[in-house]
């Protein structure tokens, strides 16, 4: 059989959501994607180190990642740390759309919970303050790449738990998305 030499480029990129005046983070989706599919890609290469790739990381999402790092926050980010009670109608408005934004089989069906708060977010039918706090928590836990759950004991615990969650484990959750970007 004829040897095959194949070569694998990965191109990492996103879009500037930063705000150049502010330089504060207007859209979620380095967050988002950092935690899932570019932590995932890191991984995947430490578990098979004999295949060898080029990543290739654009310049717009090395500065956004590494303003997560220094602690900026999205739009997203920084309305879910907040108390639901103290969420305005408008930002329970956004929260209800942004956290709704993820792939329907990989990330809501996955888990029962987001479904089930995913269709009422939708349905526009208010959210109880615990509903909330439950939606800020699986939705973060979903975008997660799964092979650090394989790795984090703490949070598989939160993913099996799957709801009723407090929001120290919320905040855990989006403590955790900072810290696997940096």
């Amino acid at each position: 059989m004829a040897r095959v030499h194949l070569a694998f480029l990965w191109h990492m990129h996103q879009p500037c959501y930063r705000d150049l005046a502010t330089r504060r983070l207007w859209m979620q989706w380095v967050r988002l994607h950092g935690v899932k599919d570019y932590t995932g890609m890191a991984l995947l290469h430490e578990e098979f180190p004999a295949i060898r790739s080029t990543v290739n990381f654009s310049p717009s999402l090395l500065d956004q990642v590494d303003a997560y790092a220094a602690g900026a926050e999205d739009q997203v980010l920084a309305a879910s740390r907040k108390a639901p009670s103290t969420l305005t109608d408008d930002e329970r408005a956004f929260l209800r759309r942004q956290l709704c934004l993820a792939h329907p089989e990989n990330h809501v069906r996955a888990h029962p919970r987001f479904a089930e708060l995913e269709e009422k977010a939708r349905s526009r039918s208010s959210l109880s303050d615990a509903e909330f706090i439950d939606l800020e928590t699986i939705a973060a836990i979903a975008w997660i790449h799964p092979i650090v759950f394989e790795r984090d004991a703490e949070l598989a615990a939160l993913r099996r738990k799957g709801r009723g969650f407090t929001t120290s484990e919320r905040d855990a959750v989006l403590a955790r998305h900072v810290r696997l970007l940096a």
